[in-house]
């Protein structure tokens, strides 16, 4: 199957990651590596029902457990078009047992029929405060996805901010957690322009849009954010800049935007994966 995203060291010593396809069904798996003996073996197949497609990785949670999304999937009839689409999951590495936290799901008579969103996209983090939060690139009160947030322990689900357009929509990466507690993120498009925003978004809902893309800048940042030891937030577009080929920008702690680079194309193009230290 296709691995899209980071593995993560658990506390067995053990490296476990996910692929977008393949397994048992071609629907996905978690799989496990073992670094001593360079051993692989799949611990999950997704089946549709329990999810799909999973292309996001994992997060190791607090109590020791595998944290992740699926796009797809989630429950009966996942495939058509009133199915669900996504789920928010829990794998315990010591009993291979997957646990469905929540379901993105379809509900009839509403405007706007995923109420709380569809297609969750980047990975989940565990903030602070012990909850998890990540972002669904679809639908939301407003059409245009959400940031929403799950209580490992209880399954509670709320949805944290609904996007409108003006102020960022389609988010295709995760959220972090800032130094000052506030979570970061961006969307892919909306904001002044339509290229796409980064925002800050207080725990409490309260977002505020620091940067709209236009192009110039950037556009249609993909990638997850990186916070360095100093708050500085680093990350890229797969768009835009001085040759239209991606940037790397840099918001200071201060709040100061910039470009760093400009790909095009000779040393490289479309950046879409998180920068590391």
């Amino acid at each position: 199957g296709g691995v899209v995203s980071e593995l993560v060291l658990a506390g067995d010593g053990r490296m476990y990651g996910t692929s977008s396809t393949g397994g048992a069904f071609d629907l996905g798996t978690i799989f496990e590596f073992d670094p001593t003996t360079s051993m692989l073996q799949v611990v999950h197949s997704f089946d549709g029902t329990d999810g799909a497609h999973p292309d996001s990785g994992l997060v190791i949670g607090t109590d020791g457990l595998l944290y992740g999304v699926t796009p797809q999937g989630g429950g009966a009839g996942w495939d058509s078009g009133t199915g669900p689409r996504g789920t928010v999951f829990s794998f315990a590495p010591s009993t291979g047992q997957l646990l469905t936290l929540h379901v993105f799901e379809f509900v009839s008579g509403q405007t706007n029929a995923f109420p709380g969103g569809a297609t969750p996209s980047g990975p989940l983090v565990q903030a602070s405060n012990g909850l998890l939060y990540g972002t669904t690139s679809e639908l939301g009160p407003n059409g245009q996805g959400t940031v929403f947030g799950i209580d490992p322990a209880t399954s509670a689900f709320i949805t944290l901010h609904a996007f409108a357009g003006a102020d960022g929509a389609q988010p295709e990466a995760g959220v972090v957690e800032g130094r000052d507690g506030a979570l970061l993120g961006t969307t892919s498009r909306g904001g002044a322009d339509d290229y796409g925003t980064l925002f800050r978004l207080e725990k409490t809902g309260a977002l505020t849009t620091l940067v709209s893309f236009d192009g110039s800048n950037g556009r249609s940042p993909l990638g997850e954010l990186f916070v360095d030891g100093d708050g500085a937030v680093y990350g890229t577009t797969v768009d835009g800049g001085a040759s239209g080929q991606g940037t790397v920008f840099r918001l200071s702690p201060g709040g100061a935007f910039a470009t760093l680079h400009s790909f095009d194309g000779n040393d490289g193009a479309q950046p879409f994966t998180r920068l590391a230290s």
